[in-house]
């Protein structure tokens, strides 16, 4: 089963990643945590073992992309005291929640099927309002798609964050003939 969902996750990444690129970094974002979220909640309900691993690997297809935002978002729009922290809170979450879901299991004596939904769908789907209504747009994610304004628009709203400015008439100039994008004041 690990490895059906590492594969799945490998081919996430290659799948929602160009999504990502072509309309933004949050709708990737909210696409993969929809994706893990809807896997998690039906693999307790799988009539079979067939079932079960094909929600395994759409929890996997939507994990990894999920991940590499979600640390992306978290670097961008956090301010430099908390971005270590909260990017190793963010990665040793994963070990964390693995050691207390075993003890977890031992102490309760929960079925599989109840131990997947407390410990795997309901916490990821309680995740997903936090995730919709806080995630801005990554700034980076609006050069490719050659929407100036609201990079810069985000470019203040992350200047905001981290308690930085930036020029007051900070904005863009596309070079002609060329891809490259060059800050003005």
């Amino acid at each position: 089963i690990e490895t059906l969902y590492m594969i799945a996750s490998g081919i996430g990444v290659v799948i929602l990643g160009p999504i990502g690129d072509k309309f933004g970094k949050r709708a990737a974002l909210l696409i993969s945590y929809l994706i893990t979220c809807l896997s998690l909640l039906l693999c307790p309900f799988s009539p079979n073992w067939i079932f079960f691993n094909v929600f395994v690997f759409l929890s996997g297809l939507g994990r990894a992309p999920f991940i590499y935002y979600g640390f992306q978002f978290l670097v961008e729009v956090s301010n430099e005291r908390f971005r270590a922290f909260g990017t190793l809170i963010m990665g040793v979450s994963f070990a964390i929640g693995a050691a207390l879901s075993g003890a977890l299991i031992q102490a309760v004596h929960f079925d599989w099927k109840h131990f997947y939904l407390c410990c795997l769908s309901i916490p990821s789907m309680l995740g997903f309002p936090f995730v919709y209504f806080w995630a801005d747009e990554s700034p980076l994610s609006f050069f490719p798609l050659r929407k100036y304004n609201r990079a810069r628009d985000a470019l203040y709203n992350v200047a905001r964050v981290n308690n930085r400015t930036l020029p007051p008439h900070f904005r863009f100039q596309e070079e002609k003939d060329s891809d490259e994008i060059k800050f003005i004041q």
